[in-house]
């Protein structure tokens, strides 16, 4: 009866140790992570932003324009989701599936496999 005692404490301290979860990391970075994004070289003539919503969809906006006016812009829409520290957007148009490592500090993230410049949140 001892042994049983002992076996059973020990696999119920063993399963709460080994079901701790990674779920309150993408939880935070995911709520971090929400709204508009702009890169730090954008300008009236020139914009690179992204946009993350709550539900899991976002959208990329990028823009460029001479200063006569004519200019050409694209909105690419995307639905996007956090796997441990992982940033994957799969484009709605094309079903492409882009994956980044990402980091936010102060209000500003890197978006490390898409651009050397970080983006301010707006």
């Amino acid at each position: 009866m001892k042994n049983f005692k002992f076996a059973f404490l020990f696999f119920a301290l063993f399963s709460i140790v080994a079901c701790s979860s990674d779920d309150s990391s993408d939880t935070d970075q995911t709520a971090d992570l929400l709204g508009t994004w702009e890169r730090i070289d954008s300008t009236s003539l020139n914009n690179h932003s992204f946009t993350f919503n709550e539900d899991g969809s976002g959208w990329k906006i990028v823009g460029e324009s001479n200063e006569e006016g004519t200019g050409i812009s694209s909105l690419i829409m995307f639905d996007w989701v956090i796997n441990n520290d992982i940033l994957n957007m799969e484009y709605d148009a094309t079903g492409d599936l882009l994956e980044t490592s990402f980091s936010i500090n102060n209000e500003q993230l890197l978006l490390s496999d898409i651009s050397d410049l970080l983006f301010n949140k707006l």
